[in-house]
């Protein structure tokens, strides 16, 4: 069975200077275990004497360190006590000091303190001021080099339209050469078919010609070879004829020798006589066959070839003149052929030139749009860093202007409230509402916005501290300025024709619309003109919420009972009757 004891020691002093303050320390016995034996352990004598001097031993060390804790703990115990009547008799020390000083209280150093705080922020306000000042001069210088910049953008994009206009002229006369051009080849082609079909026909002709001169030189050889045949016939029947004169007058010489032998003479001369008569008859017969066979075979073939000849000699004068007419045809269009050649060859040399002046003029419009490029991109570049410029000093002029009209409420709130009396109460140890906004005023001076919001003129609400960035841009003459921060109005102005570089005839307003809608919600205000209003330039407008109409100094919105705080990321939108957009002012909102 285990008993466990421990014991507590208490100490708790109280003092009438120390209310409801209890101290308290505690002091823990080790725990003792104490066994009961229900039956009887056998052990060695040299096992139990071990055991229990070991026992004893660890209780003493324990006991030992228990003391020395013990006595720590009221040591630290002692001081803390010491500790907390120093501080009373402090805390008595300083409450009898704090009376004195509530009886004795002077005004002077606090009046002296925070007539030092209201001249600090004057100085500030005059700063702001000044700063305020430098800032629109800038604006101006600004401004007025945004015009200069815009005049050199309009005469770049006047020369680049020039030059744009001439190079489509240049292109509308390279595809009216081009289209000519064409023309001219399409005709060329025409002429050069035809040049092949008469070339084919000529082909034609030559090959009939060859053929008939072929024909005409086969009967001129045939003609000669019966010419030659017929002369050879002559020649034989010459010769023949000269031979049997011969032999008459060998026979004749004969017979003139024998003339001696009378009887014999005569004999032989009667019978030399009809012999050659008989040979003369058929001599004579035979020539004449041969003659007359001859002389038919002759006729008939000079007949035939007079036929033929004359058939040939019409033939080729006819095949003469087509030739000759073929010819001067072809003449004709070897002549049209060399003045397309030459007129092509010309016409060539011109489109090389055309084509090599368009390049040139090409690469120099190229070149000349590069550079227009790379002056307009620098004259783009260098102008939106002017507008973002200009735009980020707007906003820091409208967040000074914000801010200086939060501190001169606060200034005249300030000075029409402080009193004696709220001044004596700030040396209890606190401060009142007044003097926290004036201090969180003071102490954002610069680096933060104030939104602040009041139901009258007399009552200032503590400011909620946050960053508004306002961006505003315009597609016409007429642009948002700025909204109330307490959203009685928002302003409207028409730009001033100097500013947009043109004559700006007055707007008429009658079926426009003004629209706000909230980036935390999907509600939009929308107040719709419907009457003719002229909005004339260099002119200003607010339009007023409903609830507002009592003091309002221009339109009263009849659908807009209020057009909400400033300190709200919000878009507001102006339009025309066409609902394209004129003008835009986004309000972003870090709190």
């Amino acid at each position: 069975m285990n008993n466990n004891t421990s014991v507590k020691t208490m100490y708790r002093k109280s003092s009438s200077n120390i209310p409801e303050r209890n101290s308290m320390i505690f002091r823990k016995s080790r725990m003792y275990n104490t066994m009961s034996v229900q039956a009887p352990l056998s052990l060695g004598t040299g096992v139990a004497s071990s055991i229990s001097h070991k026992g004893v031993t660890d209780i003493r060390c324990n006991r030992e360190k228990e003391k020395k804790e013990l006595q720590d703990l009221n040591e630290r115990f002692a001081n803390y006590i010491e500790k907390v009547r120093f501080l009373e008799a402090e805390n008595k020390t300083l409450r009898e000091a704090l009376k004195k000083s509530k009886r004795d209280f002077n005004i002077e150093p606090i009046k002296a303190m925070y007539q030092a705080e209201i001249d600090e922020t004057k100085k500030l306000l005059d700063d702001s001021s000044n700063e305020n000042g430098n800032l629109k001069a800038r604006i101006g210088t600004l401004e007025d080099e945004l015009e200069d910049l815009r005049a050199q953008l309009r005469h770049v994009n006047d020369m680049n339209d020039q030059l744009q206009n001439n190079v489509d002229t240049l292109n509308d006369d390279i595809s009216r050469r081009i289209a000519d051009c064409e023309m001219l080849r399409r005709k060329v082609q025409e002429l050069e078919k035809q040049l092949a079909d008469w070339k084919t026909r000529h082909g034609h002709l030559d090959n009939q010609l060859q053929g008939i001169r072929i024909d005409l030189q086969e009967e001129t050889a045939q003609r000669l070879c019966e010419t030659n045949r017929g002369q050879a016939l002559e020649e034989e029947l010459a010769f023949l004829r000269d031979v049997c004169e011969n032999e008459i007058k060998e026979y004749k010489a004969l017979l003139a020798k024998d003339s001696s032998v009378p009887d014999m003479r005569e004999y032989w001369t009667s019978e030399l006589g009809s012999c050659l008569k008989e040979i003369r008859q058929e001599y004579e017969s035979q020539l004449e066959a041969l003659s007359s066979s001859l002389e038919s075979r002759y006729e008939s073939q000079m007949c035939e070839m007079r036929l033929g000849a004359t058939k040939g000699n019409a033939e080729t004068i006819q095949m003469t003149e087509e030739n000759r007419r073929l010819r001067a045809q072809k003449s004709d269009f070897e002549n049209k052929l060399r003045e397309c050649d030459s007129q092509i060859s010309q016409l060539s040399n011109q489109l090389r030139a055309v084509t090599a002046e368009l390049e040139m003029i090409t690469s120099d419009y190229d070149n000349e749009k590069l550079s227009h490029k790379a002056d307009v991109d620098r004259l783009n570049s260098e102008l939106e860093g002017v507008i973002k410029e200009l735009q980020e000093l707007m906003d820091a002029k409208l967040s000074l202007e914000l801010e200086i009209a939060a501190y001169r409420k606060l200034l005249e709130g300030e000075e029409s409230r402080i009193s004696l009396g709220s001044l004596v109460q700030t040396i209890g140890g606190f401060r009142t509402e007044s003097e926290d906004v004036l201090a969180n005023a003071l102490h954002r001076s610069g680096s933060s916005y104030q939104a602040i919001s009041s139901a009258d003129d007399s009552s200032i609400c503590p400011a909620s501290q946050g960053r508004i960035t306002i961006h505003r841009t315009s597609a016409g003459s007429v642009s948002i300025m700025e909204v109330d921060a307490t959203g009685q109005y928002i302003e409207l102005e028409e730009i001033s024709s100097a500013k947009l570089g043109r004559i700006q005839e007055p707007v008429n307003l009658k079926g426009w619309s003004l629209e706000r809608t909230f980036d935390d919600s999907k509600k939009a205000l929308i107040h719709l003109f419907k009457e003719d209003f002229l909005f004339s330039p260099n002119k200003q407008i607010k339009v007023w919420g409903s609830k507002y109409s009592a003091n309002a100094e221009g339109l009263v919105s009849s659908t807009v009972n209020d057009w909400g705080p400033l300190n709200t990321s919000s878009r507001i939108v102006l339009k025309d009757e066409n609902s394209r957009e004129k003008a835009v002012l986004n309000v972003k909102y870090a709190g």
